[in-house]
C-alpha cells in the first residue's frame, strides 16, 4: 500500500500529522469569546449591543485583562467613556487609538489587523469592533462586496491567532423578520457564514436584552438567552445606559427570535415606515433598483421588504437600456411602451433573476388600462415563496395555499422521496 511518507511533497503541503495538534477551545468567557476567534454580536439598531460589549469590556479589566477598543459609531467623551466609567471598567487596561496630530488632541482611529500586529502592545486579551462594517470602509476605503468579507474577517481571524486573543465585532439586522435569523443579517450575511461564533442581541416583551448562541461551530446553539436588565445612570454628570445580568431565559436565541417574530407578524405587515422611506428615496427622481435595495438594506430594511413596499405604493419600473429604474407613480408620464414596461416587474422580472413567461411577453400587447387593473390585482393578492433563499411571487391559487413556488415545492419532494 503507498504512503504519503513515501513522497516529496510540493511547497505548501504538509501531512496532517505534521498539522498543529488537537486542542479544547481556549474560553476568555464560556460560550461568548474564544481566544483565537472573532465572534459577531448583531442585532437591531439601538437594541443594546454596546451596553453589552461595555459590561464584558469591565468585566474582564477588572481582572487585570487589556482589551483594545474600536469604536466608529458612539463619541468617547459624551458616550462611551461614561458607560465605561459607570460600569467600574478599569480604564488603565483599555487602550485606544489617538490620531491627532497634536499631543494634547484626542481623535480616535480605526486601526485594521494587519496595522494592530506591527504595533509592539502588551499582551492583549480582546479586542472590540464597534461596528465592523463602518470600521472596514473606513480601513479599505470602501464598505466591500457580500463576496469581499470573507478576506476581511480572515485578516482579523489572523489576528485573533497569532496574538491569542479574542475578537468580537458588532453589525446590525434589518428589519426583515419574515424569513428567520438568515433573512435578518441582511448585509452582514457573508459575515455570518464566515464567523465560527454568532451572538444574537434581542429584546424581550419585558424589555430585558437578551443575548445568545445564534449559530456557532464552537460550542452549543441550543442553551438558552442570556438575560440583562437595561439600567440608566449617571456618570460624571452624564446620563449612560448599563445592564446587569439577571439569569437566563426559557428560550435559546432562535426560539426567541421566532417568537418576537410570529408576534410581531402583523405589525411587520402592516408597517408603513419603509413606505415612508421609499416614498422620500425616490421623491427626487427615479433611481436604479439595484441602488434602490442598496440603500433600503443600508437602513434597515430587507430587498423583500422594499419590493412589497414598491407593490403597495404602485411604484412603476422603468426599463432604460438594460436596467431597470424605480420611480414614484405620480412621475411624469413617458410613453405608451414605457408605460406598459413599467408595470411588468409587478411580477419578477428577467432582470431580477427569474426568466420571462410567454404570459409576462405577452402582456406587453395588452392596452395600459387592461394590463394597470390587472397589475393592481396582483399586488393585493401577492404573497411571496416562504423557502429561504426564493422571492419567486406565487401566482397559482395552489402554490399560495402551500406558500411556496412550483420550483422550491419540487425540489422538497425530490429531497423527501430520496431519503425515504
Amino acid at each position: 500500500m503507498t504512503e504519503a511518507n513515501d513522497f516529496e511533497l510540493p511547497a505548501g503541503w504538509i501531512r496532517a500529522s505534521d498539522a498543529p495538534p488537537s486542542k479544547p477551545v481556549d474560553w476568555l468567557i464560556p460560550n461568548r469569546l474564544a481566544r483565537g476567534h472573532v465572534t459577531y454580536l448583531y442585532g437591531e439598531e439601538g437594541i443594546g449591543k454596546s451596553t453589552y460589549w461595555v459590561h464584558l469590556v469591565a468585566y474582564l479589566t477588572r481582572l487585570g485583562y487589556i482589551v483594545v477598543i474600536i469604536i466608529t459609531e458612539d463619541g468617547w467623551e459624551d458616550t462611551s467613556r461614561p458607560r465605561l466609567e459607570a460600569a467600574n471598567a478599569n480604564l488603565d487596561n483599555i487602550l485606544i487609538f489617538n490620531v491627532a496630530e497634536d499631543d494634547d488632541d484626542f481623535e480616535m482611529g480605526i486601526p485594521g489587523p494587519n496595522f494592530l500586529l506591527e504595533q509592539q502592545l502588551p499582551p492583549v486579551a480582546l479586542t472590540v469592533i464597534d461596528g465592523l462594517a463602518d470600521a472596514t470602509t473606513v480601513i479599505n476605503g470602501a464598505l466591500p462586496k457580500s463576496v469581499e468579507w470573507r478576506p476581511v474577517l480572515n485578516a482579523w481571524k489572523r489576528f485573533a491567532k497569532k496574538t491569542n486573543s479574542a475578537v468580537v465585532a458588532l453589525g446590525h439586522t434589518n428589519r426583515d423578520t419574515l424569513n428567520g435569523t438568515r433573512g435578518a443579517v441582511g448585509l452582514s450575511g457573508q459575515i455570518r457564514q464566515v464567523i465560527r461564533l454568532n451572538l444574537l442581541a434581542q429584546r424581550t416583551e419585558d424589555g430585558h436584552l437578551a443575548i445568545g448562541v445564534e449559530k456557532a461551530n464552537i460550542c452549543r446553539s441550543d442553551q438558552p438567552v442570556e438575560l440583562f436588565e437595561i439600567v440608566e445612570t449617571v456618570a460624571n454628570g452624564i446620563t449612560v445606559t448599563t445592564v446587569n445580568p439577571v439569569g437566563d431565559g426559557e428560550q435559546t436565541a432562535q426560539e426567541l427570535f421566532s417568537t418576537l417574530a410570529a408576534q410581531n407578524h402583523v405589525a411587520n405587515e402592516t408597517d408603513d415606515s419603509v413606505d415612508t422611506w421609499l416614498t422620500a428615496f425616490l421623491a427626487d427622481g427615479r433611481k436604479w433598483a439595484n441602488d434602490v435595495y442598496s440603500a433600503a438594506d443600508a437602513n434597515g430594511y430587507s430587498k423583500d421588504m422594499a419590493k412589497r413596499a414598491k407593490g403597495r405604493l404602485k411604484i412603476k419600473a422603468v426599463k432604460d437600456g438594460d436596467r431597470w429604474y424605480w420611480e414614484l407613480p405620480d412621475a411624469q408620464e413617458g410613453s405608451s411602451a414605457s408605460s406598459a414596461c413599467s408595470l411588468a416587474p409587478l411580477h419578477p422580472s428577467s432582470s431580477e433573476g427569474v426568466p420571462t413567461s410567454k404570459g409576462a411577453r405577452e402582456q406587453g400587447s395588452k392596452s395600459v388600462e387592461e394590463t394597470h387593473d390587472n397589475a393592481v390585482d396582483d399586488v393585493i393578492t401577492t404573497q411571496i415563496c416562504t423557502s429561504l433563499d426564493c422571492c419567486e411571487v406565487l401566482l397559482s391559487p395552489e402554490s399560495k395555499r402551500r406558500g411556496f413556488c412550483e420550483r422550491c415545492h419540487l425540489s422538497s419532494k425530490e429531497t423527501r422521496e430520496e431519503n425515504a
